[in-house]
């Protein structure tokens, strides 16, 4: 019997979220059917897993919105074998440039598209929700929050999870009243979907280690009209200078970071760590924005001598050294990779250390060629150690991402 028209002669049931028709529900006893799932990324590169690499599945592909969509489905999971990490790109096995699915794949998840290939040669083309943090500007991709992620499981094997089943960061968009300090006292339960209006002002000041930014912003949904914010440590700012003052919409969303990330539509966008309404009294309240401190818990992270748990919070706490430069230290990263690779830290420790590291050049504000470098490669390994790698696996990443970063800093 044709798949297809058995999916398309039996979905009776409503979906109770999109309100749309279910047509099948993909598991391990309707895996027999299938001869083939092949992922696809966004930048389209694909994976082709044969049937005897996928172990298990949970999903349900509902009804196209219309005759020109792709089916859908909203949440699931597809179990695939160990193997399948080591799976080329595309179709050829003889190209020696090709990545693997294993090295595409965990250090980057943007699959956003099934297609599955089943026995008696029907195929579905399946959109997973793939909804990524991206800025207005040029299109690109901030990070992949509210993507799908894969990771191996306590039996090394791989499993491609979406939506709500994804363990990548759930991100909310334009949660102005969450992100805005003294939004409420201001604004009280006003909450806009997007604040829209025209840049009415800009202005930059502080030092070399926190910047800041007042943009005044006259808005067309919002009481009173105007509004005014104060922006603090502001780091890697774009802006268009051929815009005009026609209205744009402001949006921010906090990142998996903790960082806000700010999108003034097709003119402005950078990264804060605070944001508060212009005259809300910051200094009294900064507990709740974030500290500096000057003591010596960042040469205790540097250095090793503080525990995984300290570690831990410190690393992903809002906390900023007044001078970051004196502790960005080379030879300390080497000594990270060779501590880890010869047993001395966990690797944990070593993943809590590198986002450590991470938000020390992030203070600095480097530009220069050298700190891009490494910083690529820290932030490369960093997700890819996110995910539950087995021991060999991320002994591997480690050592590659140690040999290039030997290769630039010698």
């Amino acid at each position: 019997m044709n798949i297809k028209y058995y999916f398309q002669s039996i979905y009776k049931s409503k979906d109770s979220k999109s309100n749309s028709k279910a047509m099948k529900t993909i598991d391990k006893s309707t895996l027999k059917d299938i001869k083939s799932i092949t992922l696809n990324t966004e930048n389209v590169e694909s994976f082709s897993i044969p049937s005897h690499l996928i172990l298990d599945a949970d999903f349900i592909i509902l009804d196209k919105r219309n005759k020109d969509d792709d089916y859908r489905t909203q949440s699931g999971y597809i179990k695939f074998a160990n193997e399948a990490a080591d799976i080329i790109e595309g179709e050829s096995d003889e190209d020696s440039d090709q990545c693997t699915l294993g090295e595409r794949l965990l250090g980057y998840c943007d699959v956003c598209v099934l297609d599955i290939l089943f026995n008696d040669g029907s195929s579905f083309c399946i959109q997973l929700p793939y909804d990524p943090l991206t800025e207005s500007m040029h299109g690109a991709e901030i990070e992949l929050s509210n993507c799908p992620s894969i990771e191996f499981d306590e039996n090394n094997d791989l499993v491609l999870c979406f939506g709500e089943k994804s363990k990548q960061f759930k991100r909310v968009d334009n949660n102005y009243s969450d992100l805005i300090l003294g939004w409420k006292e201001k604004y009280g339960d006003a909450c806009p979907d997007i604040i829209k209006g025209r840049l009415d002002g800009l202005s930059s000041f502080g030092n070399d280690f926190e910047q800041k930014f007042d943009i005044s912003f006259k808005s067309c949904n919002l009481p009173g009209k105007a509004i005014r914010l104060r922006f603090i440590n502001v780091t890697q700012c774009d802006l268009d200078l051929t815009f005009d003052q026609a209205y744009c919409e402001l949006r921010m969303s906090r990142t998996s970071t903790g960082k806000i990330y700010v999108d003034i539509e097709g003119t402005l966008t950078f990264f804060c760590s605070c944001i508060y309404v212009y005259g809300y009294d910051f200094e009294q309240n900064k507990r709740i924005a974030g500290k500096h401190f000057d003591d010596d818990i960042f040469f205790k992270a540097l250095y090793f001598t503080i525990s995984e748990d300290v570690l831990q919070d410190f690393a992903y706490s809002k906390h900023y050294p007044r001078n970051a430069s004196v502790y960005v230290d080379h030879e300390r990263i080497k000594r990270a990779f060779e501590s880890y690779l010869d047993g001395s830290l966990t690797r944990e420790f070593l993943h809590h250390w590198i986002y450590f590291y991470k938000s020390m050049i992030d203070a600095c504000d480097f530009h220069n060629e050298l700190f891009k470098k490494i910083y690529a490669i820290l932030d490369i390994l960093y997700y890819s150690l996110t995910y539950k790698l087995n021991d060999a696996i991320a002994e591997k990443f480690v050592r590659k991402s140690y040999d290039k970063l030997k290769s630039i800093i010698g």
